[in-house]
């Protein structure tokens, strides 16, 4: 993968402040995936009981093991999630049978660390295409995971990325019969999109949705 060391002229001056979300618990580490030590090379999302997630998958007929296992899982579980796994250095896409096993041990690894189920779990991974994926060393590396922040977290994931993204937003309506809240932060990673079937572009976002019962 080609080191990139140019810095966009898009990039902002400081990573944005982007406050903890109630229920979310974001975690990094490092498993040798690709990079050299001191480059964080795996997030971890856990989520609290009872989240809701949703998701939109591409529609390429090429899509990786890690989309089509994230996919199945969502429905599986009706969209309950309790962990989001992100891989940076190999997207295990192109790898065949061995990145669909390698994507299926990890969501069951991921699933025994947090005490959830595997359809509880998303696994996403961006980096080189076509080479096999090293699940020893992200399983290995797993019990080592330590808490982060947003902006870890959007490092963590970057690829091709001169500079980490991230976003805050908080809504207020009084509009409805149940006057709402809702916070959303995120990170996101983005790479060249060659087709809408074939975007790499990928965000995301963690809300915590507050109701209130009318008076």
């Amino acid at each position: 993968m080609a080191k990139i060391t140019e810095i966009s002229p898009f990039a902002p001056a400081q990573f944005p402040v982007l406050p903890p979300v109630a229920g979310v618990e974001i975690g990094v580490l490092y498993a040798g995936l690709r990079y050299q030590p001191g480059r964080n090379d795996v997030l971890l999302v856990q989520l609290a009981a009872g989240t809701a997630m949703a998701g939109v998958f591409t529609q390429s007929l090429t899509a990786s093991a890690a989309v089509l296992r994230s996919r199945a899982a969502m429905l599986a579980s009706g969209g309950q999630a309790r962990a989001l796994l992100v891989a940076a250095g190999n997207s295990i896409a192109g790898t065949g049978r061995q990145g669909d096993a390698a994507c299926a041990e990890i969501m069951a690894a991921v699933a025994a660390h947090i005490g959830g189920a595997p359809e509880q779990v998303q696994f996403g991974a961006t980096g080189v295409i076509g080479e096999p994926f090293p699940t020893n060393r992200l399983l290995a590396a797993l019990p080592d995971c330590r808490p982060g922040d947003w902006e870890a977290a959007a490092r963590t994931i970057a690829t091709t990325d001169t500079y980490p993204k991230g976003r805050s937003e908080r809504r207020r309506s009084t509009a409805c019969r149940s006057p709402w809240s809702v916070s959303s932060r995120g990170p996101g990673w983005s790479r060249r999109t060659w087709r809408p079937c074939l975007a790499t572009s990928s965000p995301t976002q963690c809300s915590r949705m507050r109701c209130c019962s009318p008076a």
